[in-house]
């Protein structure tokens, strides 16, 4: 039974992925993004849109420094993501400070 639900922890971000990308919605991606940076990060950023298939990363502008090290690790947090939501489904990562943060 544990490999069934393995099974589908492992499908789920790929079809949310996909259903983002064909709705042009970011919403459904808010648990993989904090699974991919963990909660603390979650907390003060998150996905706001899609950019040329590029994910775009509404960040605190109160926080400048959250954004700085998530763009630093941009490649890997790119890596792991498209791991999770399928290959070619995100080229690229976009920081941008979001008011609503």
């Amino acid at each position: 039974m544990a490999d069934n639900f393995k099974t589908v922890h492992d499908l789920l971000p790929k079809l949310l992925g996909q259903v983002s990308k064909e709705a042009r919605s970011v919403w459904q991606l808010r648990p993989v993004w904090e699974e991919v940076v963990g909660k603390r990060f979650a907390l003060r950023t998150r996905p706001i849109g899609w950019d040329n298939g590029k994910l775009v990363i509404g960040t605190s502008q109160l926080e400048p420094e959250w954004a700085r090290i998530l763009e630093r690790r941009s490649p890997q947090l790119t890596s792991r993501l498209e791991e999770m939501l399928g290959k070619g489904t995100i080229k690229g990562l976009v920081f941008q400070n979001c008011p609503a943060l």
